[in-house]
């Protein structure tokens, strides 16, 4: 099983939990997998998206507050996110998620 697409990614500091939605090369165009996998499980395996720093906003930045939001979200890697998702699924196959209608 191989991760085709990357439909949508979340990351919940406060549940300390991704949450990531997206199809395999086995699925249909109308299925999608949508998992929850805990940040701890990801730096296990070398990985970390969570890596920003906190920022200091001063009140001329306020108006640039959502092209950082932006911004932040588009430093995450897609293809380092897949190649996660790729060795995950590989070390637990029982934990691949089960296809749902999109």
């Amino acid at each position: 099983m191989d991760i085709r697409e990357i439909i949508s990614f979340y990351i919940d500091e406060t549940t300390s939990m991704m949450d990531v939605t997206f199809k395999t090369f086995n699925d249909d165009d109308d299925e999608v997998r949508i998992d929850h996998i805990e940040l701890e499980e990801i730096k296990k395996f070398g990985y970390n998206f969570n890596n920003k720093e906190e920022d200091i906003l001063f009140e001329d930045e306020e108006d640039d507050l959502f092209s950082e939001f932006d911004d932040e979200l588009s430093s995450i890697d897609e293809d380092e996110l897949i190649s996660f998702l790729n060795e995950y699924y590989l070390l637990y196959p029982t934990r691949v998620p089960e296809t749902t209608i999109y």
